[in-house]
């Protein structure tokens, strides 16, 4: 995850458990809450082409 230019997060998903198209919000405590504003997404070009 890239917020304002800088690497906040990385994730590696070896289990491959999410396909194309998803987002996922992990949160490490059992005690812990995740809060999301604002979220915009992008469609970015194709690489490959």
């Amino acid at each position: 995850m890239w917020v304002n230019g800088d690497l906040l997060y990385e994730s590696l998903d070896h289990t491959r458990s999410f396909g194309a198209g998803h987002f996922a919000f992990q949160q490490h405590d059992a005690g812990s809450k995740v809060e999301t504003r604002r979220i915009e997404i992008k469609e970015l070009p194709d690489s490959a082409k």
